[in-house]
């Protein structure tokens, strides 16, 4: 199984799939930050240029705490303003596996997710004849 590469994207699941592939492989803790970043690509690696000098002996948690203030405050914020802007110009089915996967990458950041506010913002983007139809039925 290779190690996950990161290049900035999705930090909560690339940290997730490292650490189960440390669990996985029985990688000595002491190792995990050294390892892990021979895996970074992109935005993500021109990042760990910056900080080397910073991350050196630094534990797995105190390197996650950095990734995610790092990646994830942008991550999130650009999920959300997808999700504002979000609209059915197409098929219905693509319109659902859209905003689907906007609302799995969105429930990484919440994990209780308000329900009533994604159905509000599901029913808003839909075209305008079937937006109707739909709040008839009340969803």
């Amino acid at each position: 199984m290779l190690f996950p590469q990161f290049d900035g994207d999705n930090p909560k699941l690339w940290l997730s799939r490292a650490r189960s592939h440390f669990e996985m492989y029985s990688v000595h803790p002491a190792i995990w930050v050294q390892v892990a970043t021979h895996h970074f690509t992109h935005a993500a690696a021109r990042w760990l240029q910056s900080v080397e000098s910073e991350i050196q002996n630094i534990s797995w948690e105190s390197f996650a705490i950095l990734i995610h203030e790092r990646f994830s405050r942008d991550q999130h914020e650009l999920l959300l303003r997808q999700l504002f802007h979000i609209k059915h110009t197409s098929t219905v089915s693509d319109y659902i596996e859209k905003f689907t996967d906007l609302f799995e990458q969105l429930k990484a950041y919440n994990a209780n997710p308000d329900k009533l506010y994604f159905t509000t913002r599901f029913v808003d983007g839909l075209r305008e004849d079937i937006q109707s139809i739909v709040m008839v039925a009340r969803p």
